[in-house]
Formats: structure tokens, C-alpha cells, sequence
């Protein structure tokens, strides 16, 4: 999800503070070495194999923990992803993908089973948020994380696909995960 390149750029219709990545951000975008999974993401991920991951990071500019974090990015996500993402539902949801709840500009209840978009919360502790989902075409997660002095975030996303519609799917979303 480009949600921290949207956060980083100028959101409409926010008053929600955004966190703007630095000359210093990072990102990578291909297959995760296993060392780079977090253990939440691979109990959800049911330790198989991820078809496609990418990872965003950025400074942060106050020290916060994870939630915090998550909670920042996902409220301050641009209209324009809201109505995407109801253009997605209206034609996805007739091939068997889970539609979402229409809760964009919204507080996020970070507990586990509270849902957002398409994430619904599975872990949350201090220094990590796990979200994701599972329908008959593919299982993603998203993984919310702080470093141990809270200076740093990074965000990263693994999805595995079911079939080959979970891969049609992909390769067409794929271009807004960048």
C-alpha cells in the first residue's frame, strides 16, 4: 500500500498529523528474506510462503510506539484511497474477494478483530501491529513496526496468493503498493 508515500505527500481533507519521510527513508520491494519477517506476521502468515512483499520506512518525527504509528498513517490515508477502494469493492466483490468497511477519515480501534479498509487487526503490542486478511483468492498482511527507541517506523506488506485470480487481482492493485 503507497499509504506512507501518500502520508508523506500532502492528503486532502486532513487535520490529522502526517509523518513526512525524510531524504533518509528507505523502501524496498521484493520477495522477504525470512530474517526480515516478524514472528506475528509469520504465525498469521501460517509460515508459508509470501508471493510478494514491499517495506517502507521513515523517520518519525517524535518517538512513539506502534500503534501510535499505525494509527497515524492509516487516519491520515487520502480520499482519494476511499474512493478507489469502493470502486475495488463494487467490482471485486462479485469474484469472491472480501469488500470493506467504509471507515476512511475515521478513528482506527486497534484491537484485535477491529477491521479498517481492508485490514482487520490481529496483534497489537507496544512495538507491533499486525493487520491483514484472508479470502478464497489470497491472504496479505500488514505489518506495522517501531524501533526499539521509537524513532523509526516502517510498514510492510506480504501477500500470498490462492490462485491465479489472487494473481490477476495483485498485478493489477500492485501498481498502488508503490
Amino acid at each position: 500500500m503507497g499509504l506512507l508515500r501518500a502520508a508523506g505527500g500532502t492528503p486532502a481533507d486532513t487535520a490529522t498529523p502526517v509523518i513526512s519521510p525524510p531524504a533518509t527513508s528507505s523502501r524496498t520491494c521484493h520477495k522477504p528474506i525470512a530474517w526480515r519477517r516478524s514472528r506475528a506476521s509469520m504465525e498469521f502468515m501460517n509460515g508459508f510462503r509470501v508471493d510478494y512483499a514491499d517495506r517502507y520506512a521513515v523517520e518519525l518525527p517524535e518517538p512513539m510506539d506502534a500503534p501510535r504509528f499505525c494509527s497515524m498513517i492509516l487516519e491520515s490515508a487520502p480520499r482519494w484511497l476511499d474512493l478507489l477502494l469502493s470502486a475495488r469493492d463494487a467490482v471485486v466483490g462479485r469474484l469472491g474477494f472480501n469488500t470493506q468497511e467504509r471507515n476512511y477519515g475515521g478513528p482506527v480501534r486497534l484491537a484485535p478483530g477491529g477491521k479498517f479498509g481492508p485490514l482487520v487487526v490481529q496483534t497489537v503490542s507496544p512495538r507491533r501491529v499486525v493487520c491483514g486478511d484472508t479470502d478464497r483468492h489470497l491472504k496479505f498482511a500488514a505489518t506495522f513496526e517501531i524501533d526499539a527507541q521509537g524513532a523509526r517506523g516502517t510498514f510492510t506488506t506480504e501477500v500470498q496468493f490462492h490462485d491465479r485470480i489472487g494473481r490477476v487481482y495483485f498485478a493489477l492493485v500492485k501498481p498502488f503498493h508503490k
